[in-house]
């Protein structure tokens, strides 16, 4: 296979430090499907991580941040795992 031959054109590639995809208003709420503290009724970020087959630490980094991308990987996993549809794990908001 000839060098220069890409499988994915060069402008289908997303860069997550680009600020145009983070501002495009677009965020999660799975901190409301994590436990924030003992009792809840809600799964710890250990088992959501678990369970969705996600490393903890990606889990610990979206919950504290609502803004933070996430592939359509990560997002199929955890909607399977909290048994959720994505319109329940994600929203639109203008910031315009």
């Amino acid at each position: 296979m000839p060098k220069d031959l890409r499988t994915v054109p060069r402008e289908a590639i997303i860069d997550p430090q680009d600020e145009s995809i983070i501002d495009m208003g677009l965020r999660h709420h799975l901190h409301n499907y994590v436990s924030q503290e003992d009792g809840d009724g809600k799964p710890t970020a250990y088992r959501v991580a678990k369970d969705a087959q996600i490393s903890p630490n990606t889990i610990y980094k979206l919950t504290a941040d609502a803004e933070q991308p996430m592939s359509w990987t990560i997002i199929g996993k955890l909607c399977s795992a909290l048994n959720i549809q994505p319109g329940e794990l994600l929203s639109y908001e203008d910031d315009g």
